[in-house]
């Protein structure tokens, strides 16, 4: 596993910090996941541990005002900054995975940022959105709503065993 940090200008010229954690070889598809409310992108250690050892690679970046990115705590001037931090990053890491497939993975308030950005651009073709992802579920739970999304949007058996 290949773990990778950096920093990125998001849309009111601050200064935010992602990571991505990649498996070796070419991964079968991208998680990006948008963290919720008074979290980060380092909360996300489980799916970490459990995707990428799969072949899976797992992206996130942490919101304005949250975690090791630049503005004041928990605040943001329009929600829309959020949406138009998501495709600033979401187009990062589709151009570093050109022909893989992109889940988006919103957790909390990252659940609404995302469902925003997804309805807003037709490219997003696989959304999973919810309030409690990974708060309380099973690894064989996350794996059935994954596994789920990507049969029904490409027609495709994914095979993680």
């Amino acid at each position: 596993m290949k773990h990778a940090e950096g920093k990125f200008t998001g849309s009111n010229k601050l200064n935010l910090y992602w990571q991505s954690w990649v498996p070796e070889g070419t991964p079968v598809a991208v998680l990006l996941i948008v963290h919720g409310l008074a979290e980060h992108s380092g909360r996300y250690t489980n799916p970490v541990n459990y995707f990428v050892p799969k072949s899976y690679a797992v992206y996130s970046f942490d919101l304005p005002g949250h975690g090791k990115s630049d503005g004041k705590r928990g605040y943001v001037e329009r929600f829309s900054n959020y949406v138009d931090d998501v495709k600033t990053y979401y187009d990062m890491v589709k151009q570093q995975n050109k022909d893989t497939k992109i889940f988006l993975v919103g957790h909390s308030m990252g659940g609404t940022i995302a469902t925003a950005y997804a309805g807003s651009n037709t490219l997003v073709m696989t959304l999973i959105s919810c309030s409690f992802f990974l708060a309380g579920l099973s690894s064989a739970a996350i794996w059935s709503m994954i596994s789920y999304s990507w049969r029904f949007f490409s027609r495709k058996r994914l095979d993680i065993s």
